[in-house]
């Protein structure tokens, strides 16, 4: 029965939304010298979430405390937090049953820390020294953002050849360019400056259930003054991919990805690198259509034959096969970023 409300939460969470009521708050107010805040939220592998808590406890940074929200029905994630209950700088919140943006926000408002990092759930290993490398980076550089640059990505920023790297909105123009929809959305490669997102009112946008980390980013990236690079740590990220069994809520993905689409469109409007957006966005919907999901593929066509303009940035074969078919172009682009 508890299994079954999880799933049917994964697929009518825009409709049995409750509020962010929290029902459970667990927070250790006698920890001292936080230096960086991490958030852990809705995981939902209770046996993944002790990987990554034990992860954390061996780092050699020790000056952090953990804030898990948990909006799960049962209560596997508070049972695993009892297992810790003893470590001063371990914290726990249940809420009602919400999205991811909602739970990434409480955490992020209850958090303490003069730099915040979130923890995404499919991540499998962090290495030993990753929480310093990010905060001695960060710290002596006064960055409003930091990146751990991974394997597909250290070129591109090798390439840059800046200690002192671009504003933000410069940075999602050669990145975007670059990397299309294969930008680094996954947040555990941050860490952000606490005072930079209090200062924008920087939080997760409650009205995307998909897709709320490519939102979360761009807004930090228009702002940010000053994003800085370091590449000597790394973490291990579990590849994930759509069930193909459970037809309806990989409709319900599909339709909650379209909407996350739609509002990066009206972000891209008025800004300087609004051609950029939009061959993100455009890319977007071609990664949609090439996950073959026939309830919305009319849609999804429908969207690129109107919108070929977003690909003007694009080079003249892609262009030459978009032309030809949508589908053909969708399925050579998902076959080239898998190789």
């Amino acid at each position: 029965m508890v299994e079954t409300l999880n799933q049917t939460k994964d697929i009518f969470v825009d409709t049995v939304l409750i509020n962010d009521d929290i029902l459970i708050k667990k927070i250790k107010n006698n920890v001292n010298n936080v230096k960086i805040s991490i958030v852990l939220n809705s995981y939902r592998k209770a046996t993944n979430l002790k990987n990554i808590i034990d992860n954390l406890l061996q780092q050699t940074f020790k000056h952090f405390e953990l804030i898990v929200v948990d909006d799960l029905v049962n209560n596997d994630i508070e049972n695993i937090f009892e297992q810790y209950n003893n470590y001063e700088n371990i914290n726990y919140i249940k809420k009602q049953l919400g999205s991811k943006s909602s739970a990434k926000n409480i955490g992020l408002d209850y958090s303490r820390g003069e730099y915040v990092i979130f923890i995404e759930e499919d991540i499998v290993n962090l290495e030993y020294n990753y929480l310093e490398v990010l905060y001695n980076k960060i710290s002596k550089t006064n960055s409003d953002i930091v990146i751990l640059a991974n394997a597909t990505n250290l070129n591109f920023f090798n390439n840059l050849n800046k200690e002192e790297l671009l504003t933000g909105s410069e940075l999602i123009t050669l990145e975007v360019s670059e990397y299309k929809h294969n930008s680094d959305f996954c947040l555990t490669s941050f860490i952000f400056k606490k005072q930079f997102l209090n200062i924008y009112n920087l939080h997760f946008n409650t009205e995307l259930l998909l897709g709320e980390n490519i939102y979360f980013k761009l807004q930090c990236f228009d702002v940010a003054k000053k994003i800085n690079i370091c590449n000597n740590s790394s973490f291990l990220k579990k590849h994930s991919t759509k069930s193909k069994d459970n037809q309806q809520l990989n409709e319900t993905l599909s339709h909650r990805m379209l909407s996350t689409i739609n509002k990066i469109e009206k972000f891209s409007k008025g800004k300087k690198y609004n051609s950029e957006l939009l061959i993100l966005c455009g890319y977007l919907y071609l990664q949609l259509l090439a996950e073959n999901n026939k309830d919305i593929e009319k849609i999804v066509i429908k969207e690129i034959n109107s919108k070929k303009d977003y690909f003007k940035l694009d080079s003249f074969f892609n262009k030459f096969l978009l032309n030809i078919s949508p589908k053909i172009f969708a399925n050579y682009i998902l076959k080239n970023s898998e190789e």
